[in-house]
Order: C-alpha cells, then structure tokens, then sequence
C-alpha cells in the first residue's frame, strides 16, 4: 500500500528547551514502540518537530517507521558512529541508535546532540535496566511509562516510579497499552492502577488492536494507513501526546 503524507496543523511556537521524554518500561511487550511512533505522529499532526529516536539493538522503532530492509542497511552503515537523521512522510524524524557503540555518555551526547531545534524527542527505551536504558533516563528530561493491564507489568510500577526520581524526572504519566476490555483480568488491573497510581494515572485505554500490527507491516503510522478516518485508538494515542504537550495529565 501506498504511503500517505498526512497534513499538519500549523506550526506550534517553538521552545528553546525541547521536552527529552524516555518511553520506558523494563518490562517487554507492553507496546513501548508502538507508544513512540503514534505519540510521535500525534505530536506532529499538532504541529510539533518531533524526533523519534531508537535505542533498542533490536532496532523495532525504524523496522515500523521503514521496514526491515532499511534497518538492515542502516546497521551496515552504522559501524560505531551516529548516523545521519532520517525523515519520515509522517512528518516524524527518527535517529537510530540500535547499533551505536560507546560508553553511556556518548549516547547522551548523541542525544542531546540531535534534540536541537525540535520540540519533543522521543526516547525508545530497550525492555531492561541496561547501560541504552540508563543512557536513555540520563538525557531525558521525564518519562512516559506505558504498560499493560497485568500482574507482572502492575508489580514492576512502582520500581519505575522510583527510577525516574532517582533521576530526577518529571514523571508525565503512566498509562494502559494492549487493554483487552474482555478480559476481567484486565479490567481488574486498570481500576487497581486508577486507585494506586492515582496521582499519575492517565485514563486513557489503547485497545489491543489490528490496526498497529498492519501499519507496521506497511512501515507507515496507524494514521496515515486510516487517512482522515481517525480509529478510536489513535484518538487515544491523541490525547497523550496533548497531555505531554501541556505539561499535565488527567489523573
């Protein structure tokens, strides 16, 4: 299918300061990835420079934004070293760090290298406390914590809280990813983390849904493969990325 280029707002005024938000969860398969690239392209339909930026050696973030191909060439290329910014037609730039080899330090520079002149960089976390996740928590200036409606995902919350104020983080919240409305499970978890994480909870359900997994398939966003049609899970992903845009949540 063909690729879209989707339109957006006009122009936000620019902050001198962009908002370095890590999206990080230590747990896998809570939908990190998918969070960053509709987050991102949210950001951007309101008129935001957004960059997206990879630190998973597994390299999923460019995969759905370009296609396995292209992370294949771009890991030949990468051989130690930052490679250039590469531009989406989601009107979302992404840099890849997957292959980038040095010390933790050298990822933070890199970072804050490439955030000049955008509003928000996205930081997609590797799914464990490692050196990328303490390089990713070091150059940013809060965390997004997506995360799922379950026991092991609810039991590790805490243990994510406590690391964005070791880090001195502004925690912009944390929110349920994958949700299942069927499953009683599920729902039981959403309404225990509305009570416990109640200060930082965004209520705000993205559906576990078909759509992500073909639009990655296709290296486009859920957004442009829905056109001016908007699915009632972008709609979701649209309100977070307003959440991070003025500074607070629902909770």
């Amino acid at each position: 299918m063909a690729k879209t280029t989707q339109k957006t707002a006009s122009a936000k005024p620019k902050s001198s300061v962009p908002k370095i938000i890590a999206i990080v969860n230590n747990k896998g398969g809570v939908g990190k990835t998918t969070a960053t690239v509709h987050i991102g392209h949210a950001l951007a339909r309101q008129g935001y420079k957004v960059l997206c930026v990879d630190m998973d050696d597994q390299a999923n973030l460019v995969q759905y934004f370009f296609g396995r191909r292209k992370v294949n060439e771009l890991k030949k290329q990468q051989n130690g070293v930052p490679l250039p910014i590469q531009h989406h037609d989601s009107a979302v730039d992404i840099l890849m760090l997957s292959s980038f080899q040095g010390k933790e330090s050298d990822f933070v520079q890199a970072i804050q290298s490439a955030a000049e002149g955008y509003d928000f960089v996205l930081l997609d976390s590797p799914p464990a406390l490692e050196m990328r996740t303490q390089a990713t928590l070091q150059a940013a200036s809060g965390v997004l914590i997506p995360t799922e409606a379950g026991a092991l995902a609810f039991s590790g919350t805490t243990n994510l809280i406590n690391l964005a104020m070791e880090y001195e983080l502004e925690l912009h919240g944390i929110f349920v990813n994958l949700y299942e409305s069927k499953m009683a499970t599920q729902r039981a978890y959403y309404e225990q983390y509305s009570v416990h994480f109640a200060d930082n909870f965004i209520p705000v359900r993205v559906n576990k849904s078909a759509l992500f997994a073909n639009a990655a398939a296709d290296a486009q966003t859920g957004f442009q493969m829905q056109g001016k049609k908007i699915h009632k899970d972008l709609e979701a992903y649209i309100e977070i990325a307003s959440i991070l845009a003025g500074g607070t949540n629902n909770g």
